[in-house]
């Protein structure tokens, strides 16, 4: 009987790649040239605000999310000034690297004290830039008609809208619906919704369950959310 071949990936399990030896190695290797380009996760950022904190080992998320918030705060202030002296795309910009700053401080998902207030935080930034978006960014609170509170479910349906300058009730256009899941959530897709617009198409972000803020529950199979 002839000799199997072993799998093409099995001798990788036990390799030690060279990102594999720090978190820190992990940002020089692979994470900051993607951060460079604004490449998902690292949208609305600037490499220069993930360069300037020291990265910890990511084994406790309140540790590690910590690390962000000097840098998160020191720029929403910038934002702030930038407001009151009327230099609002400046201060837009601003917004938007806060925001994608409190992205990775609770990547992949909320799931603890820490990363939770970076969620809250983040989403607050960027609602201050959606007033400069151009089109601007709208946060809709749709009732969840459907909700079943004894499964866990909320009530409300917490969604983004953009509309190309175009649109109205007389004019209508085609709607692109962003379902956003697993560590994609409704604050991470201005260039995506950006481009779209741009073609003439409105943009709607909503989250799956277990994602951001969806009010359906995470471990009902019979959710409903979007019928």
């Amino acid at each position: 009987m002839a000799a199997t071949s072993p799998y093409l990936v099995a001798g990788s399990f036990t390799k030690v790649a060279p990102h594999h030896t720090s978190v820190e190695a992990l940002w020089d290797i692979k994470w900051r040239k993607p951060c460079s380009m604004g490449i998902y996760p690292f949208v609305d950022g600037h490499v220069e605000d993930f360069d300037r904190r020291r990265l910890t080992e990511p084994y406790d998320p309140d540790t590690f999310a910590a690390a962000f918030f000097p840098i998160a705060k020191e720029l929403e202030e910038k934002a702030a000034q930038a407001e009151t002296t009327g230099d609002v795309k400046i201060a837009s910009q601003l917004y938007l690297r806060v925001a994608a700053l409190y992205r990775i401080a609770r990547f992949p998902i909320a799931r603890s004290s820490k990363t939770s207030e970076a969620w809250t935080l983040g989403k607050a930034a960027y609602m201050k830039a959606s007033l400069y978006l151009d089109p601007i960014n709208t946060e809709l609170t749709i009732p969840h008609n459907h909700s079943d509170a004894s499964a866990g479910d909320g009530n409300i349906i917490h969604a983004y809208l953009r509309l190309p300058p175009h649109a109205s009730a007389i004019e209508k256009v085609p709607v692109v619906i962003f379902i956003c899941g697993l560590d994609a959530y409704r604050t991470d897709h201005t260039s995506r919704t950006s481009e779209h617009i741009r073609r003439g198409f409105a943009c709607l972000s909503i989250e799956i369950p277990g994602t951001g803020d969806c009010p359906a529950a995470k471990d009902d199979p019979t959710m409903v959310k979007y019928s």
